[in-house]
């Protein structure tokens, strides 16, 4: 049985760890060598990686165990990153909006398996063209790497009778409508005033594939997706989103990106730009100036570690949506048309198995868990769920392009592993207890 330290929201000393034992953190003893483990893990990331600034949040059976920031909010002007920052958290909006969706399914006004044409009847006829692909990403977070030309919108769409796209296969990245086609795409700083001009840039394109064939991983989709949602839910998406989820759960520090807004604790953007006279050197600019107003339902929401962190233990806690909606729908990966499954649900990758019988400690890349990560212009993110532990690990750099998946899950793991050590100290608690009552009775 391992002996803890005590260690609470920041592990460095100061005036700064003062701050954030404020912040509603859960003193722990059991959680000190998570955390350190987890620190080691991240300076490690850092160093090799280059980011400016990260904020990692850890929620644990509805408690915050652990909140901190590494780095620079804003390397110029020396401002130190904290969990309050708020960041671009990408594609981890697509789990945000999932949660609307399901909402107005579980309310009854949305079918999910309706033709969104019969929902939003001026929607232009949809018609597929298999185009000739290349490399076709279905990775926000490699985005800045590889757009590629998934699609090829100048060709003629096929003769076909009319074709049918759902709600479902939107969420779950199956209707065929296409992706980025271009980087100018994922770097415009044009101005969307409304869903409905944001349409305009992919609506016409022919399909990639048909719907319910194949998996391709597509941000306009949930562009579409929030104009379901509005008709369903008689409001703009942004105020649905605002009033029916986000404030109702306590997040008042997550809600759409807005560049004119005067918004504090706003963490500035970054890239890594090659240094061409040193390939394997790189050096820290800004990130282009952006504008998300297109896509706010797939990847332009703000928010802090901390507030994402208890987004996704109140949905492991059911203070959110039906178990019933979870388990079926939101963490159910779906299939393509050969019956293979993607690994994603509505909104939300899956990944590994439900334990077994027997396998309560187990540890190992089976261990079922949930999440979504993602790529912004100068920003990155990660957010990932074990359910079966109520375990909620968010990680957010301030730097394109960065994949967190892998150090989301060595923090994970060791969280795991404190859990796994508070079971069996409550254990070795249960079996004292039997051998003190066997000590009474004997006497």
């Amino acid at each position: 049985m391992r002996k803890w330290g005590v260690l609470c929201a920041v592990v460095l000393g100061g005036p700064v760890a003062y701050k954030y034992k404020k912040s509603g953190c859960v003193r722990n003893e059991s959680y000190q060598v998570a955390i350190q483990e987890s620190v080691d893990v991240i300076k490690q990331h850092k160093q090799v990686h280059g980011y400016p600034g990260l904020s990692v949040s850890v929620m644990h059976k509805g408690k915050l165990v652990w909140s901190e920031g590494f780095g620079y909010a804003d390397v110029e002007n020396l401002t130190k990153m904290t969990p309050n920052h708020k960041l671009r958290v990408a594609s981890i909006s697509k789990a945000l909006t999932s949660i609307g969706l399901i909402q107005l399914y579980e309310a009854g006004k949305l079918d999910l398996d309706a033709d969104i044409r019969q929902i939003v009847p001026n929607l232009p006829e949809f018609k597929v063209k298999e185009p000739e692909t290349k490399n076709i990403n279905t990775n926000e977070n490699d985005i800045n790497k590889n757009i590629d030309a998934n699609t090829n919108t100048d060709a003629t769409p096929s003769d076909s009778p009319p074709i049918k796209i759902t709600p479902r296969l939107l969420a779950s990245h199956l209707s065929g409508i296409r992706h980025y086609k271009n980087i100018e795409e994922f770097l415009t700083n044009t101005h969307f005033s409304s869903v409905d001009d944001s349409l305009k840039a992919f609506i016409n394109d022919p399909l990639i594939h048909a719907p319910g064939s194949r998996y391709l991983y597509t941000t306009n989709g949930y562009t579409l997706l929030s104009k379901i949602i509005e008709h369903a839910a008689s409001s703009p998406f942004s105020t649905f989103m605002t009033t029916s989820v986000l404030q109702p759960l306590g997040l008042f520090d997550t809600f759409p990106d807005e560049n004119e807004k005067i918004i504090s604790f706003r963490a500035k953007n970054y890239l890594l730009k090659p240094d061409n006279k040193a390939l394997a050197t790189s050096y820290l600019i800004n990130a282009p100036t952006v504008d998300l107003s297109n896509k706010i339902a797939g990847g332009g929401f703000l928010s802090t570690s901390k507030d994402l962190a208890l987004f996704g233990s109140e949905i492991m806690r059911g203070n959110v949506v039906k178990s019933a909606s979870k388990e079926n729908l939101l963490w159910k990966s779906g299939r393509d048309g050969e019956g293979k499954k993607t690994g994603y649900g509505l909104g939300w990758f899956v990944k590994g198995r439900k334990k077994r019988v027997g396998e309560r400690k187990m540890i190992s890349n089976r261990v079922w868990r949930v999440g979504h990560g993602g790529g912004a212009v100068g920003a990155s993110s990660e957010l990932m769920m074990v359910p079966e532990s109520e375990l909620a690990v968010v990680v957010i750099v301030n730097l394109v392009g960065q994949r967190l998946d892998g150090m989301a899950w060595e923090i994970t793991r060791a969280f795991l592993r404190a859990e796994r050590d508070l079971l069996e100290d409550e254990e070795d608690r249960g079996e004292e207890g039997t051998e003190n009552k066997k000590i009474v009775v004997a006497q």
